[in-house]
Order: structure tokens, then C-alpha cells, then sequence
């Protein structure tokens, strides 16, 4: 098996929301085993941000995309967490 990289699209509550500190948050959840390759501000619309994770990891039982995603709309602020991509390195 070889790794996986996912795409994870972190939308906030309202533009005044803390990007960095949503971003602290992300950082802290990532698994062990997962490495946190990016991080970036995408526009959305009307000065809404949303942060654009990606991280790669390996291609297991163990940890999974829908995991991550679930831990990451559970951070204060956010308001959904998309995986807009997942492919193999």
C-alpha cells in the first residue's frame, strides 16, 4: 500500500472567525502518523476565507479521511469541513 493525500476545505461561522486559530486546532488534531503537508486561505465570497488543509497519510485501516473530517468540524468556529479531494502519491 502507498499514501494517500487528502484535500480538506474548513469553512469558518461568519468572516470574523480566527482562521489561525482554526488552524492551531487543525494542527493539534492531525494523527501521528499523518503529516500536514499545506495549509491556505481560499476566497469564498463577501470576505468569507475558507482554509484549505492538506495532509498525506498512509493508505490504512486505521485512519481515514471521514475520521479527520469528523475531528475537524468538531473545532469552535468552524462551520463544515469538506474533503474535496483524496488520490495516491
Amino acid at each position: 500500500m502507498g499514501d494517500l493525500v487528502a484535500v480538506f476545505k474548513v469553512m469558518p461561522a461568519s468572516p470574523e472567525t480566527d482562521l489561525d486559530a482554526i488552524e492551531d486546532s487543525v494542527r493539534s488534531l492531525v494523527p501521528a502518523d499523518v503529516e500536514l503537508e499545506q495549509t491556505e486561505t481560499e476566497a469564498v465570497a463577501f470576505g468569507l476565507e475558507a482554509l484549505m488543509t492538506t495532509v498525506s497519510m498512509p493508505d490504512s485501516d486505521e485512519i481515514s479521511a471521514d475520521d479527520m473530517e469528523q475531528d475537524f468540524a468538531k473545532i469552535d468556529g468552524v462551520e463544515s469541513v469538506e474533503c474535496t479531494d483524496v488520490g495516491r502519491l
